[in-house]
């Protein structure tokens, strides 16, 4: 089993020992899902550049040169 896990990471949510920032980064080591993320938060999950689906996804930034 995974610490801290769903119940633990909402709980210390719930007593705002932990941000929303702290949530995602849980989603981001698969701790939890996200849609665990948004009964946590009620907020959508917003995927950053370091989360691995979206460094993986295989798109990418090009700025052209002159």
């Amino acid at each position: 089993m995974t610490f801290p896990n769903y119940d633990v990471i909402k709980e210390w949510f719930d007593l705002q020992l932990w941000k929303p920032e702290m949530v995602a980064k849980a989603v981001e080591l698969k701790v939890i899902t996200v849609d665990q993320y948004k009964e946590i938060t009620g907020d959508d999950y917003q995927a950053t550049v370091s989360d691995s689906t979206a460094a993986t996804s295989g798109a990418a930034i090009v700025t052209p040169t002159a």
